[in-house]
């Protein structure tokens, strides 16, 4: 259940997280702190920053020596809320004494290895911490963050540069605990030493069963990306035994949530995506993690031939996967295709065919959403499909005599943000829908948040994203999840978002 939970993590199936995290609770077997643990990753995807402040536990957790990806989001939750952001370095007197106030401790959980978080205001409280310590070790290793602010840091490093003091408060008043940082990039899972991903897949071979390493986010991002190693890395997941498959895809959460846009590990994606065929799983949570894993592998533009390849491969399974049930999963895969490069077309349109086609057949039982959205995607491949039903007068009938809405839909996927403004003004044209990918907070997005009567989120790919932010400046909105990130989770969410609001 724990590897569900961090794929339904990475898929940004936000009901589905939360259902298995209650069935995790009601199984046992964690501890008190454990199961916080896993509340406050998804409370942190979900930009749900008050939440992750006001936990009953979070005064023992700051204490506990959590997980990294734990104390970034407490970091990060924090500085949203007491901070004003962007920091300035004529702010940093007045930013570190909160830190030095704050209850809980929240200083206790910075340290080195804070480097290799992504949430730049998980970086700005550790910045303002090691201005406070005086502490020019934990300043030198943050600075190697990309996200790091090198004029607050500055104050450290030049203070030791000319050797003066750069103290704003006693250091005393915020406690060092920083560890030393992670050697290398080796990680100890239990008794087993993994250096990378190589490393990983090749103990997957040769590991009996019971004592197969698994992975998480806590593990890989010490590592470097698997694009580095795409090459090898596919060979050896191709050659992997049947009896490794469970081990194997028990990792491809930590595959999709260290993917880089910019470099894309499209053969590992690929390779993946065939031992989800081979062992035939195609349960929701699946299919979200095959059209994450689609999405890279075309991302990475393969030649005709592998695009050819794997489109084929995929739709030879299709009739086990496509129903109605499915319709949202088979939409998000089926328009990742449609908006991607095209190998064949040929190709291509056949794919979009056996998934489009069934769901046309039973179209009355499909949202008008994923009617619009089935009707683009079919337009763009040249598929001559109607999918206009004689009810759907009478659905835009009642749509139309609401009030109007003001929405943010808010995704890093920008490909699907134009899939939903172009459905949207067909479906909802009284409202005004406005989209957001900012990977940071800024000044217009806070104003959209608070304008908005609904807020639509998508919380897959949550590096870099805003929720938190967007969360923490709406004002009376309601807000949606969307049950994944692809156009058609988006187009419901909006969907049920408006239903909910005009009720």
């Amino acid at each position: 259940m724990l590897r569900e939970f961090d794929l339904a993590l990475a898929n940004g199936a936000v009901e589905a997280s939360a259902k298995l995290l209650k069935e995790i609770e009601a199984t046992g077997g964690l501890s008190h702190e454990n199961l916080a643990y896993l509340d406050i990753r998804r409370w942190s995807r979900l930009g749900l920053d008050a939440s992750i402040l006001n936990h009953k536990s979070l005064s023992t957790i700051v204490y506990s020596e959590p997980p990294l990806l734990v104390s970034e989001a407490v970091l990060g939750a924090w500085a949203r809320i007491n901070l004003d952001l962007p920091l300035s370095s004529d702010r940093v007197g007045e930013s570190v004494r909160k830190v030095s106030v704050a209850n809980p401790d929240i200083a206790m959980l910075v340290e080195p290895r804070l480097k290799y978080a992504s949430d730049p205001d998980a970086i700005a409280v550790a910045s303002v911490v090691a201005v406070a310590r005086e502490d020019a070790h934990l300043a030198r290793q943050l600075a190697e963050s990309e996200v790091a602010d090198s004029e607050i840091l500055g104050i450290v490093l030049s203070g030791e540069d000319n050797g003066k003091s750069s103290t704003i408060v006693s250091a005393a008043e915020v406690p060092n605990t920083s560890q030393s940082p992670a050697a290398g990039d080796t990680t100890v899972l239990g008794e087993v030493t993994l250096t990378s991903w190589v490393d990983w897949v090749a103990r997957l071979a040769s590991s009996s069963e019971g004592q197969v390493p698994t992975l998480d986010l806590e593990t890989v991002q010490f590592w470097a990306p698997a694009a580095t190693v795409d090459r090898q890395l596919a060979e050896q997941i191709d050659s992997l035994p049947a009896m490794a498959t469970d081990a194997l895809l028990s990792g491809v959460a930590a595959i999709i949530d260290t993917d880089d846009v910019r470099q894309p590990a499209w053969r590992t994606a690929a390779a993946l995506l065939r031992h989800y065929l081979i062992s035939e799983r195609f349960a929701p949570n699946d299919l979200g993690a095959m059209c994450s894993l689609l999405a890279i592998f075309l991302r990475g533009s393969p030649a005709a031939a592998a695009y050819d390849e794997m489109l084929n491969d995929l739709r030879s399974y299709a009739t086990q996967w496509v129903a109605a049930s499915t319709a949202e999963r088979v939409l998000d895969i089926a328009d990742v295709v449609a908006c991607g490069p095209i190998g064949e077309p040929g190709v291509r349109q056949s794919f979009v065919a056996a998934l489009l086609s069934p769901l046309h057949s039973m179209r009355h039982r499909l949202s008008p959403a994923l009617r619009h959205l089935g009707s683009l995607i079919a337009g763009d491949v040249d598929l001559p499909l109607d999918w206009d039903i004689k009810e759907e007068v009478a659905e835009k009938t009642a749509m139309s005599e609401r009030s109007a809405v003001e929405v943010l839909v808010y995704s890093l996927d920008e490909r699907s943000l134009a899939r939903v403004v172009k459905t949207a003004a067909q479906q909802w044209p009284s409202d005004r829908v406005r989209v957001s990918s900012d990977k940071v907070g800024n000044p217009a997005l806070r104003q959209h948040a608070r304008n908005a009567d609904l807020i639509v989120l998508a919380t897959r790919r949550a590096t870099h994203a805003a929720t938190g932010f967007i969360t923490d400046s709406a004002d009376s909105a309601h807000i949606e999840y969307a049950d994944g990130a692809g156009s058609a989770s988006l187009l419901r969410a909006l969907e049920s978002g408006l239903v909910a609001v005009s009720a």
